[in-house]
């Protein structure tokens, strides 16, 4: 798509909007972790872009995704996670996948991102999720590694927005959705005759479909931020106001099925 006449010229006016991206590394739990930025005319939110197995967050600049999310008003930020493309090789178990996306969090500044979990860094995407719901205020999953190790109790409890995508002629991601399913009002969206890195085989719909939830949880979180502003005044105001929950508490001790 951005390969042609059409798809250079939406680079450009997107590049014109939110300006050119930058690099840099952060060290969260002493790992040196590279990334990419793209920051948008005025903010809306956060967008952090992990990646798969065979991919980096240049995936992320040459797909345009970088540039439609700024100049969607997201502030996006891709990275290398630890051991791909510049980032440095070190080894994270399981017991600290999540503490090591937290910081990485704190050391981007990222209050409350919208996560991007493709296949691979369902290793961090998940136990993140699942551990840190606080920390964020959406989740997209990606046919992510591990969906389907997870009891569905521990899933009943996630309460963050979430979207889930995966390709229609991919049995591993189609497996990982109705697992993910479980998780209270997630939205499911299937990209036709596409297979596990759905996302390169139709860009346009899933650059569509990730701006349209990123714009929701956008507009949640403000929601959310005037109901904590009206309890703190008048605790009966947020009770006329809207019936919206914050964010549940982190759900601790959870288990993996072997």
């Amino acid at each position: 798509m951005w390969s042609s006449p059409a798809g250079i010229l939406l680079l450009g006016v997107l590049f014109a909007l939110c300006g050119p991206t930058r690099s840099a590394f952060v060290e969260p739990l002493g790992c040196s972790t590279f990334y990419q930025e793209a920051l948008p005319p005025e903010s809306l939110g956060e967008v952090l872009l992990l990646h798969g197995e065979r991919y980096t967050s240049s995936t992320w600049k040459d797909l345009g995704t970088l540039e439609a999310l700024a100049a969607a008003g997201f502030r996006t930020v891709a990275v290398d996670l630890p051991g791909y493309g510049e980032s440095q090789l070190q080894r994270i178990d399981h017991e600290t996948d999540a503490d090591y996306m937290a910081a990485l969090l704190s050391e981007l500044k990222m209050k409350s991102p919208i996560v991007v979990v493709p296949s691979m860094s369902g290793k961090y995407g998940i136990p993140l999720a699942i551990e840190y719901p606080e920390r964020l205020s959406g989740w997209v999953p990606i046919a992510p590694v591990g969906a389907t190790k997870i009891f569905s109790d521990v899933y009943e409890q996630l309460e963050v927005q979430t979207l889930i995508f995966w390709g229609q002629n991919d049995r591993f991601g189609h497996l990982g959705s109705k697992a993910l399913k479980a998780i209270p009002g997630s939205i499911q969206q299937m990209i036709p005759d596409a297979g596990h890195a759905c996302y390169l085989e139709n860009t346009a719909l899933f650059h569509q479909k990730l701006i349209e939830f990123s714009v929701s949880c956008a507009r949640a979180k403000r929601r959310r931020l005037l109901l904590a502003s009206l309890e703190k005044h008048s605790p009966s105001q947020r009770e006329r106001a809207d019936d919206s929950k914050p964010f549940g508490p982190r759900v601790r001790n959870w288990r993996r099925m072997e």
